[in-house]
């Protein structure tokens, strides 16, 4: 259970991402803005996924292997598409999963950016 408490952000995000993802299709929100939907995929995995960075940095004070990381959070985005077939109104969409991925890659490439120029200001 000690992973609860290292691991808690992260965990309030997955599961804000699932009550949207599960959520009736009719109740979302249509703002009719074309590509919305894979904006907000996007936004939802890069918060993950940064959250998931942030905490893993202030536990272990370095990065998370990015291949274990890359690998666990498309398997839960994955996840999350195959539910949203049990769902009401909502479908398996390949093009969100691209922007779940895109979303997880982009949020843990910037930590790494970031970490990297940290070690490089100590040096």
């Amino acid at each position: 259970m000690q992973w609860v408490k290292q691991y808690k952000l992260t965990l309030v995000v997955i599961l804000l991402i699932l009550v949207a993802i599960l959520m009736p299709g009719d109740s979302v929100p249509s703002v009719g803005i074309p590509g919305m939907d894979k904006l907000v995929h996007f936004g939802m995995f890069f918060t993950l996924s940064g959250t998931f960075c942030l905490e893993y940095v202030w536990q272990y004070k370095c990065m998370p292997r990015m291949l274990y990381t890359f690998f666990g959070l498309f398997i839960f985005a994955f996840m999350t598409e195959v539910m949203q077939l049990f769902a009401v109104n909502r479908s398996f969409d390949l093009k969100d999963l691209v922007a779940d991925t895109i979303g997880f890659v982009v949020a843990a490439l910037l930590w790494k950016a970031y970490m990297t120029l940290i070690h490089k200001k100590k040096a």
